[in-house]
């Protein structure tokens, strides 16, 4: 399952950057617009960013655990797309991206990591160096190829948001099944050997 939501939102989150690459590309006039405009998106970036991390995802993790964090990170997924369907501007998109972007590194990470806590450390090695290599590569690379091939260029940016809208929904609705499972793990006593390697 924790395969499942990386590669769904990963497939998402690499159309969204598409779709950013299609509204620069359509609403700035030169290359110095485009990466003043790219600058301005890494900064509120990072702002976003770091008061989260101060002020937020530590609490939520310990009071909620990977659950809610997750949810987040899907919902504002969800909700840039539906966003960008209405409103395809390039302010519009500098806030969503900053949000979107923010939340991932803040939350979705910090959660999906979560969820190998109650694993061996073997077992939370190998399935980490797998989601986060052939996973997060093939959603990345997958949704690049598939755009391509649909003729992504033509296509509106709306319907593009809305032909994307149901991945962000299946991460949302996987998000409340990773965390249930991870409850139940932790709730299941483990072996001696679990426990000192864990």
């Amino acid at each position: 399952h924790t395969a499942v939501q990386m590669l769904v939102t990963t497939w998402a989150g690499t159309v969204l950057y598409l779709i950013q690459a299609t509204i620069v590309s359509r609403g700035a006039s030169g290359t110095e617009q485009r990466l003043a405009i790219f600058a301005n998106i890494d900064v509120w970036t990072n702002v976003v960013s770091f008061a989260v991390q101060l002020l937020a995802t530590g609490p939520i993790l310990m009071r909620w655990g990977a659950g809610v964090p997750l949810r987040i990170a899907a919902g504002l997924l969800a909700v840039s797309l539906l966003l960008l369907a209405r409103w395809p501007s390039i302010n519009m998109l500098k806030a969503v991206q900053a949000l979107r972007r923010a939340s991932h590194y803040t939350l979705e990470r910090p959660a999906l990591n979560l969820l190998f806590t109650v694993v061996s450390t073997e077992d939370k090695y190998k399935a980490k160096n797998f989601t986060d290599t052939v996973v997060y590569r093939a959603g990345d690379a997958g949704a690049a190829q598939l755009m391509g091939a649909i003729g992504f260029a033509t296509l509106a940016t709306p319907v593009t948001c809305m032909l994307t809208l149901p991945l962000a929904v299946g991460g949302l609705a996987l998000a409340g099944t990773l965390s249930r499972r991870h409850q139940m793990q932790e709730r299941e006593p483990q072996s001696p050997l679990e426990s000192a390697g864990g």
